[in-house]
């Protein structure tokens, strides 16, 4: 029986109280139409929806997309939200995310992102991941 093993991205082993944080922090890379008010929702407390804590989250998560070319601006930007939020992050977590986004783990996510999403809204994303690579989105070879 031919089938695709698809294992696991790193920060599927993170199993501490701040596992949704990184979740949120990966979903919010990747998928397009999640948004600051989604990763708000994921807070195990109820989210606080303040125009001041709404706009605190979207510049906190801008910053983290933009370090994700910059490993140890990654982590500085993860944990700056973390702290925000009340919680503290582990450096091995912090590796686990920022590992979930490199080009041999990218690939399990490409897999993922297109059984379950539009193509055409994953590659503005995609060509952001990548960035940070040696790969650019010609390199990235798509089987349907």
């Amino acid at each position: 029986m031919e089938y695709t093993y698809i294992p696991q991205t790193p920060i599927a082993e993170i199993t501490t109280d701040t596992a949704w944080l990184y979740s949120a922090i990966a979903k919010y890379l990747i998928i397009e139409k999640y948004s600051a008010y989604d990763v708000i929702s994921e807070i195990p407390v109820e989210g606080n929806e303040t125009r001041k804590i709404v706009s605190n989250i979207k510049r906190m998560l801008s910053k983290i997309e933009q370090a994700i070319i910059d490993e140890n601006a990654f982590y500085s930007a993860v944990d700056d939200l973390a702290v925000y939020l009340g919680y503290e992050t582990r450096t091995d977590h912090l590796k686990k995310l920022y590992q979930t986004f490199e080009a041999e783990n990218l690939s399990k996510l490409i897999i993922v992102k297109l059984n379950n999403y539009n193509a055409n809204c994953f590659q503005s994303n995609l060509a952001k991941i990548l960035a940070k690579s040696n790969l650019g989105i010609d390199n990235v070879l798509i089987q349907k």
